[in-house]
């Protein structure tokens, strides 16, 4: 029997996780209730991306944590300094929260080895205010 809560895989194995964690520097604008796009305004953001994997390699781990945060990086690098507004894709995507982490996660998931799966990308404005998405 399996304790309350306990995530599964898909077959009903238990899985093991991995979080690794980064950053970026980026303005942004977003449109408020009224249509109009707020104040164009910084922030210092924190990533945190999830991977999983059913099992643990010869190494007894998921996957080196050094691998994801590498891809990570990579990532985030052009981001750095920028207005999002202005940088592709987020002239036809909104730079909201939201829209970076599914971005973010379109992005890092081909970055990953094959038996580990993207499971959360976690973009957070501020220390107590953040969204998530889940592929």
């Amino acid at each position: 029997s399996r304790p309350a809560g306990m995530q599964c895989g898909s077959d009903g194995r238990s899985m093991f996780e991995l979080t690794v964690r980064g950053g970026f520097r980026a303005s942004h604008r977003i449109p408020e209730k009224s249509g109009c796009l707020e104040a164009l305004h910084e922030h210092d953001w924190d990533v945190e991306v999830v991977v999983a994997a059913a099992d643990l390699d010869s190494r007894g781990i998921v996957v080196d944590f050094e691998e994801v945060r590498t891809a990570l990086r990579e990532v985030l690098e052009p981001m750095e300094g920028r207005r999002l507004n202005e940088a592709p894709p987020f002239t036809t995507i909104i730079p909201s929260a939201e829209g970076i982490a599914r971005w973010l996660a379109d992005r890092i998931a081909p970055l990953l080895p094959a038996r580990v799966f993207l499971r959360r990308v976690t973009v957070w404005e501020r220390p107590d205010c953040g969204a998530s998405f889940l592929p």
